[in-house]
């Protein structure tokens, strides 16, 4: 209990800090500093409609789903760690002997040294035996039997399933943006959207369990679907924000300080589909004066909307100030060029 209620403390003040260094900086560029109140940070960890767009990012948790594919019969069934495998040569039978499958995936084979099996079939590891004594033997017939098989398997299962939750598992994304599973070494996630990881995830059980194991993800609690309003506002901070949050509505919910912003030229830093950040100036008091909603811009995740003093000219320099600056543009590697569209 002290260790979450740590964490919670933790990440608030990390996110205070963040917001009274940006408001600092952009203060630096255009005018007085602003205000940071302590209760303008707004908590909302609700799912995106669509979450393939959505980008993981730290305290994010995910509920993974194992589903462990049992063969029908042995000669389906794909070797794994634990294994114990007895091997008899047909006429030979002083090279008949019997292997457990090291945590490496292999067997020794004397005196043809070792062979790594994982994956592999019955049928597979018997004719891959049988190459390999070929030039010691005459037509080598080989019989392989699966005395103990699914011991890995069985284990990380007996490991996954509770009474409470059955073949299910939570995981946190952690501060330093790792995920940890069970029986696998710990992974980054933060920037991978829910496919990306469900690749990983079962990447790694796949190279230590064959394919007898798969995960499947689902994302349980959103904390990182947000954007971020600076400058000439009343409560800058980090917003929730779902698929239809429009720019007008941040603005409302940050309070725009109508009497000393510039409206014309709100800045608005995005990622473009490759992830890169791109800056837009939007001429929001031309949304204002004709009413015309269609120009209304959709925010996106990681959004920062930065409402200016006065109008801004030349944003290469701004731009990249605010997005060095957070964490998760920080190392992205990207210009800003002088030109920018406006919306009209």
């Amino acid at each position: 209990m002290i260790e979450i209620l740590e964490t919670a403390c933790n990440r608030k003040m990390m996110r205070l800090m963040l917001l009274v260094f940006l408001s600092a900086l952009i203060s630096a560029c255009v005018g007085p500093s602003i205000d940071v109140e302590n209760n303008t940070v707004y908590e909302d960890y609700s799912v995106p409609e669509n979450t393939s767009d959505y980008l993981i990012g730290p305290e994010d948790i995910i509920e993974a789903t194992f589903y462990f594919e049992l063969a029908q019969n042995s000669n389906e069934y794909r070797i794994g760690v634990g294994d114990i495998i007895k091997i008899e040569f047909y006429l030979y039978p002083e090279l008949n002997r019997e292997e457990t499958v090291m945590p490496d995936g292999l067997i020794a084979l004397p005196p043809k040294g070792k062979l790594e099996v994982i994956g592999m079939t019955r049928t597979d590891l018997e004719k891959k035996i049988a190459e390999r004594y070929a030039d010691l033997i005459s037509e080598p017939v080989v019989t392989v039997t699966l005395n103990r098989f699914y011991y890995a398997l069985n284990q990380l299962r007996n490991a996954i399933i509770s009474e409470n939750q059955g073949q299910l598992r939570r995981v946190r994304v952690r501060p330093d943006g790792y995920v940890s599973f069970p029986a696998v070494k710990d992974f980054r996630v933060v920037g991978m959207n829910l496919a990306e990881m469900s690749n990983r995830v079962n990447q790694l059980y796949q190279e230590k369990y064959s394919m007898n194991l798969q995960v499947f993800l689902s994302l349980v609690e959103a904390r990182n679907n947000q954007v971020y309003v600076l400058g000439e506002v009343r409560a800058p901070s980090f917003y929730p924000i779902n698929s239809t949050t429009t720019l007008s509505q941040v603005l409302a919910s940050s309070k725009v300080s109508f009497a000393t912003a510039e409206l014309s030229t709100i800045l608005v830093i995005s990622r473009n589909g490759k992830g890169k950040p791109m800056a837009k100036v939007i001429d929001y008091g031309e949304i204002i004066e004709t009413g015309n909603i269609g120009k209304d811009l959709v925010l996106s995740q990681y959004d920062i909307v930065f409402v200016p003093r006065t109008k801004i000219t030349k944003i290469s320099q701004i731009a990249s100030q605010i997005t060095e600056s957070i964490p998760f543009f920080r190392g992205v590697g990207y210009t800003f060029s002088d030109q920018v569209d406006l919306l009209r």
